[in-house]
């Protein structure tokens, strides 16, 4: 028998042409992903149900049938490979410089003080929603959080973000003025004592260091200090000290701005009548704190203030109920959009910015506080009806 040899294969002309071309495409690419740029992507993320995320006793837990969505976006660090399809071919995102988005922060604290604003957004999401069914609970000034220390200031080199402070110098902390009023009029390189315990633990430590100065970056025309910089006295600097009184000023390195660093206010809610949990369910940011407080009363109305209103929220919630502005409102528009949402309560602030993304199925409306939301749901036939009296 003769045994025949099997041919060999030959691959076709266009796959030899093809195949290096197709290699070098994906060398090319990956190279390209691994070159980072400076800039990153909001892109619309999902509304979502926030009653899911929200725990009760059965006893109190009325299930009505409205629907509140809380909305998230995403956040994406841009590279080499990617940027050209979002910077020219997506319409539903914005980009923004690093800077921007993390200031002076790092990735990692970015995400820290993410976690800090849902706390806080949740704590006021409780105390806002029972105190408008009635509940007689109290918000207890605790201390405050470092957030984003200054750079180069002491705080930066002696505090972290989750840092809460109780005390400085013997007195207590309760609100950031407080904080003005412990340190007085001290001199840089005065020794400040200043009692902290990390979020999540009660267990204080004390730190002692020394105040820095307040350098002037820059100067009017007619040579009157404009802005300045608080630098511990260890961090070379060429640019001269504020004066005050004719003595240089000292300085901790916190200011009371939560987004250009500084610190937050830290509250322990006293009087609930009963156990209430809110899931952040890896959400950070503090944008759901009006869908919280929202879910929160429709969970617990007995009046049906949503009735059958398919209802989306965005905004900061504040313990007096003031309700503030948030980032990526054009993205979030986008996804209550796709998700079939009639009706989109948005910050007053970012109205404008949600209307440029309605694409006239929505009814976006502004506000201010919660007092509006109530109203504004009243007029749409629902009730907000107390189930404990004030």
């Amino acid at each position: 028998m003769q045994i025949k040899k099997p041919s060999k294969f030959k691959l076709p002309l266009v796959l030899k042409i093809l195949l290096p071309i197709l290699a070098v495409v994906i060398v090319v690419a990956f190279i390209l992903s691994r070159i980072s740029i400076s800039d990153y992507v909001i892109l619309p993320g999902q509304a979502f149900s926030v009653e899911q995320l929200i725990g009760l006793p059965k006893k109190y837990d009325l299930h009505n049938q409205g629907k509140v969505d809380m909305v998230d976006v995403m956040l994406m660090p841009l590279n080499a490979l990617n940027y050209p399809y979002y910077a020219w071919l997506d319409g539903n995102d914005q980009i923004y410089p690093s800077q921007q988005v993390l200031d002076s922060s790092t990735p990692v604290q970015y995400q820290e003080q993410g976690v800090i604003d849902m706390y806080n957004a949740r704590q006021a999401a409780t105390y806002v929603a029972l105190r408008e069914m009635g509940y007689h609970v109290k918000a207890i000034p605790a201390g405050v959080f470092v957030y984003n220390p200054l750079p180069g200031s002491p705080a930066a080199a002696h505090l972290a973000d989750n840092d809460i402070i109780s005390t400085i110098n013997g007195y207590k902390i309760t609100t950031f003025a407080s904080i003005s009023s412990a340190l007085g009029a001290k001199t840089p390189g005065s020794p400040v004592y200043v009692g902290v315990h990390q979020f999540g633990s009660r267990k204080e430590r004390n730190i002692t260091f020394r105040l820095g100065i307040y350098r002037v970056t820059k100067f009017s025309s007619s040579g009157v200090a404009e802005d300045a910089r608080c630098l511990s006295l260890s961090v070379a600097s060429k640019e001269p000290p504020f004066m005050s009184h004719g003595k240089p000023l000292g300085c901790l390195g916190l200011a009371y701005a939560p987004y250009l660093g500084g610190s937050e206010p830290y509250y322990r809610l006293s009087g609930l009548p009963f156990r209430i949990d809110l899931s952040a369910e890896g959400i950070i940011g503090p944008s759901a704190g009006l869908a919280f407080t929202l879910g929160l009363l429709d969970r617990l109305d007995n009046g049906n203030l949503i009735k059958d209103n398919k209802v989306a929220a965005t905004g900061t919630m504040s313990i007096n109920g003031a309700i503030g502005p948030i980032g990526g409102v054009k993205e979030k528009t986008v996804a209550v959009e796709d998700a079939g949402d009639k009706i989109f309560f948005v910050p007053q602030a970012n109205l404008a910015s949600a209307q440029s993304k309605n694409n006239g199925s929505l009814t976006i409306i502004g506000v201010s506080n919660i007092k509006e939301v109530i109203h504004k749901l009243e007029t749409l036939g629902g009730k907000l009806n107390l189930v404990h009296g004030k």
